[in-house]
């Protein structure tokens, strides 16, 4: 007979009930399981390393498919923030006559930086409802969506900021000791982002 008598007694009666050994402890039947039934369980107190391959794997088809979603593929991912960089040039030299000494980098730095932030967050939040399918189906733990968007969207931005201090060194801007704050700077960046 199975008795309901809170937490530990249901990991009583799933042993009880599994006399073969199938569900044994430490098993990925039992751990499924033990997961399905206790909703308070996250990625931190079940182990995020089963859920590893596929965020990775995950993130690599979503860069994947999205490179070869559009007509210029990796391409756009430079001339997205490009676009941004001249429209807000003209902006601010045409239209609102400033000075435009060194605006160029300084438009450049603005603009990658706010398609990762914009990019992780509105794919993070999108993630979990455009997956909605698969969550009935199977059970993942929704922090899994959200991770594999802000992943994509941080391979993105890491390939442009190689690409962005390469531009700033070409046009003069040579390291200084503020780069030396740039790891911290990205660290809180990407830490705002998962928050």
């Amino acid at each position: 007979m199975i008795e309901n008598n809170g937490w530990n007694g249901r990991i009583e009666n799933i042993r009880r009930w599994d006399s073969g050994g199938y569900l044994g402890k430490g098993s990925d039947a039992f751990d499924i399981f033990v997961a399905m039934t206790n909703p308070r369980l996250t990625l931190s107190t079940m182990g995020w390393q089963r859920y590893w391959d596929i965020i990775v794997y995950r993130t690599y088809a979503e860069l994947k498919a999205e490179a070869q979603l559009s007509y210029m593929g990796y391409v756009w991912w430079v001339l997205e923030p490009l676009l941004n960089t001249v429209l807000f040039f003209v902006l601010m030299a045409v239209i609102l006559e400033q000075s435009t000494v060194g605006a160029i980098s300084f438009l450049v730095v603005g603009a990658v930086t706010w398609q990762w932030f914009n990019g992780c967050l509105m794919g993070a939040a999108n993630s979990v409802v455009d997956a909605g399918g698969i969550l009935k189906q199977i059970y993942l733990p929704k922090v899994v969506l959200p991770l594999i968007s802000i992943l994509s969207n941080t391979w993105k931005f890491l390939f442009l900021f190689v690409l962005l201090v390469l531009f700033n060194w070409a046009t003069g801007h040579l390291p200084t000791l503020a780069y030396l704050a740039l790891p911290l700077v990205l660290t809180l960046e990407l830490l705002i982002i998962m928050a």
